[in-house]
């Protein structure tokens, strides 16, 4: 169910002679990096015993956190083209 608006925002986020490479490399090396080490870091969590049990939610929040940053970050950009394109100036 996120696969659709993922591909939207991405298709969204790189010129057009570079989005196939671009989604590819940018989804997979995410995948690869937070989805493929997510078993082994929450099985860690669950089994240390320094860590509480709920430990894993810690993790999977602070992703969440990070995407929205990062999607925060994409729109803040796009604004500030949009805005230069029209010919405004922003002030910092």
């Amino acid at each position: 169910p996120t696969i659709a608006p993922l591909a939207l925002f991405l298709v969204s986020q790189f010129p057009v002679q570079l989005q196939y490479t671009s989604i590819a490399l940018s989804y997979n090396v995410g995948q690869a990096c937070f989805g493929g080490t997510m078993p082994y870091v929450a099985t860690s969590m669950t089994f240390s015993d320094k860590l509480p049990l709920i430990a894993p939610s810690y993790y999977v929040s602070f992703l969440a956190m990070l995407g929205v940053a990062s999607v925060l970050l994409g729109r803040l950009q796009r604004v500030r083209k949009l805005v230069e394109d029209l010919g405004f100036t922003m002030n910092s």
